[in-house]
Formats: C-alpha cells, sequence, structure tokens
C-alpha cells in the first residue's frame, strides 16, 4: 500500500483528544499550570517499552514526523523511534541531549534491534550538535526515508542519518533517563527522502571492501584470549553467514538481537582472493576491541573502544564505526587468503560490528 504524498497518517496533540490510532496509547497525559494538556514523559519510569505509545505498521515508509519537546531536566535524552517493526521493539531512532551547551544541543541518530539496546555505535556520523535555545520548547522535523533521514530543529537541517537499518514502519516516543514535555505530534506521508548532507562512506564503497563473512556464535566471554586460532577451529562454533549493509558493514547484534545482546566474544571468518603474492594495505573500523590474523599470523591487534575507555573522543568518532579508522598491511599469497577476526564484545547495549576494505 502507497501512501499519497499529503495524506496525514497520524495525529495527536496530547490535549486530551487522544487519537484513536494509537496501537499502545501513551498514558502519561497531564495539565501542566503553564503549558496545558501534555505528555509527560518522566525520569525514573521505564526508558522503553510498549507504554510510550505506538502508532502505524509497515505501510509508513517516506513519511514526515513532526513534533514539539520541552525538555525538563540536563540529565538524560530524549526522542523518537520510527520505522518501528512488527514486534514494537526493533526500529530506527532518533534522539537528543537534554542539557544545552553553550547554545547547542547534541543530536543523535541510530538503530535499535530490540528494547534491550540503543546500536548508536553502528552509524557512522549519527552526532551532531545544533544551535538551540537553552531553555524552550523545540520544533522536531523528521523527514524518514527507505535508507535515509534528514533531522530538522526549528526549520534548521541538523544532519542526515544514513543506512538505516529499517525501511518503513510506525512511530513511538522514547526517552533515556531524560524528562520531557510532548505536544503535537504528526505523521504526513511525504515522496522520496533525498539526503540534504554528504555521506562520509561515499568514497570507501568500492570493490575492495570485504563482504563475504561469516560469523561465529556468541562465544563466552575470554574465548580463545590464549590460542585464537586453535579456538576458532573449534567445532560447534555455530557459523553462519553474514548479510552486510550497503558499506559492507558486519552488524554482529543484527543477527540475532537475543544471542548477540551480551558479552562474549564472536569470531568471524572470510575469504580474500589475490592473483600473486604481494602486500595489500586495508583499512578497518570496530566497535569493542578487535583483532585480525591472515593465515594463522597476526596482523592487527586493536585498541579497545568503548564508553568508558580513555581513547573515546570526537576525533575517534565517540568510539562508532568511521570509514577508514585503522589500518594493516597484509602479506597476501596467491590464491585464497583466510582473514580471521576475533571481536571481544565489552558492550553490548550499544551496538556491535566492524568493517573491512583493500586500498
Amino acid at each position: 500500500m502507497t501512501h499519497s504524498a499529503g495524506t496525514v497518517l497520524f495525529e495527536d496533540r496530547f490535549d486530551g483528544e487522544a487519537s484513536s490510532q494509537w496501537a499502545i496509547r501513551p498514558i502519561s497525559l497531564i495539565e501542566d499550570p503553564e503549558h496545558g494538556r501534555v505528555l509527560h514523559l518522566k525520569a525514573g519510569d521505564p526508558n522503553a517499552g510498549l507504554w510510550l505509545g505506538w502508532a502505524g505498521d509497515d505501510t509508513w515508509k517516506n513519511y514526515r514526523l513532526e513534533v514539539e519537546v520541552l525538555p525538563l531536566d540536563k540529565d538524560g535524552f530524549l526522542g523518537l523511534d520510527f520505522h518501528v517493526q512488527s514486534d514494537a521493539s526493533t526500529c530506527c531512532n532518533i534522539h537528543f541531549q537534554t542539557a544545552a551547551e553553550g547554545g547547542a544541543r547534541l543530536f543523535e541518530g541510530c538503530g535499535r534491534f530490540d528494547d534491550t539496546n540503543t546500536s548508536w555505535k553502528l552509524g557512522p556520523l549519527s552526532q551532531r550538535k545544533a544551535p538551540v535555545p537553552e531553555d524552550g520548547w523545540l520544533r522536531l522535523r523528521l523527514d524518514a526515508g527507505d535508507t535515509v533521514a534528514n533531522l530538522f530543529v526549528g526549520g534548521e537541517s541538523v544532519f542526515t542519518i544514513y543506512d538505516l537499518p529499517f525501511a518503513s514502519g510506525g512511530i513511538r516516543l522514547w526517552r533515556y533517563y531524560g524528562s520531557g514535555y510532548y505536544r503535537n505530534l504528526r505523521v504526513t506521508a511525504i515522496t522520496d527522502v533525498e539526503p540534504i548532507l554528504d555521506d562520509i562512506w561515499g568514497s570507501v564503497l568500492g570493490p575492495g571492501v570485504v563482504r563475504n563473512w561469516a560469523v561465529s556464535r556468541m562465544l563466552p566471554q575470554g574465548f580463545g584470549s590464549d590460542e585464537p586460532i586453535a579456538a576458532a577451529r573449534a567445532e560447534d562454533m555455530g557459523w553462519r553467514d553474514v548479510a552486510v549493509d550497503r558499506r559492507g558493514v558486519v552488524i554482529v547484534i543484527g543477527v540475532d538481537p537475543v544471542e548477540y545482546c551480551r558479552m562474549g566474544v564472536v569470531f568471524a571468518i572470510a575469504t580474500v582472493e589475490s592473483p600473486e603474492e604481494s602486500g595489500r594495505e586495508f583499512r578497518l573500523t570496530y566497535t569493542d576491541q578487535l583483532s585480525v590474523w591472515l593465515n594463522g599470523s597476526s596482523v592487527f591487534a586493536g585498541e579497545r573502544r568503548g564508553w568508558n575507555d580513555p581513547g573515546r573522543s570526537e576525533e575517534d568518532g565517540w568510539g562508532r564505526l568511521m570509514p577508514d579508522q585503522f589500518g594493516m598491511e597484509l602479506p597476501l599469497v596467491q590464491g585464497d587468503n583466510e582473514i580471521l577476526v576475533r571481536l571481544e564484545v565489552n558492550e553490548p547495549l550499544f551496538g556491535s560490528g566492524f568493517w573491512m576494505r583493500a586500498v
């Protein structure tokens, strides 16, 4: 089913006249002395779950989501889920920091594979600061397409979210420790969504990207730390082929959100063919902590990258996947070459994955 541009798919002003289109109606409607009837998402309540409200279905594709949000505290995040799937948990997400520093507020985009994670590490450039008032209502507009979404704040563009993990679906409200008021929610069908900002992965999408990966099951913490090559040859590794995204990123948590959303070790294996014996430069990026072997020999041992690790900074992409962050020289032999990866997943709630290409 295709909705004509301009069709109002959903609307709720949160003024007491609740829309009958809610699949799950949000329950925290209050009367504020200053702002009147509003929806109140409160710190201390669950950060996720059906109680936050859910509307729409997989016929919602290419739509404009508009809403006003008033942050009430300085410690947390508020936002919206979009392209929510039929299980009401897997979705795309946009959120912002409730605190405004120096007239700017941090906005982020990410994927979620169930209610237990916010996989913000998998986005390439999904964190931008935008000038906003220190106090007062924020007028948000999100134009959501099948592969990209554009965010506007107060009519000004903030950023483009590329490589959305889901192409269509409903909407849901979201919070993470922060508190805020919501009002004037509206969803309208639009035509195709074109990106408004450049794709930083655009120059690295060529034929050198390694895409033919298989991954193991999620193994216990520390597995294979002493003898990784021997460990990778063990029985019952549960090898399965994985589908990489447009960039060639192996999204580990997307293979099975239940099995892979925990701390542990994942091995991955791929074959690279070389017409001759030669040294070849490869570039890579990863979450958590990653090591690489070529034909049984160690070629890369990455530092741990995470929320609480010293290297996390804006220059580091805040621990996210960024193209060509790291490099290694691989002594390829003529014919097939086996690349073995060991990923130690330390922060499963923020998404796990890696990417590699030959230069």
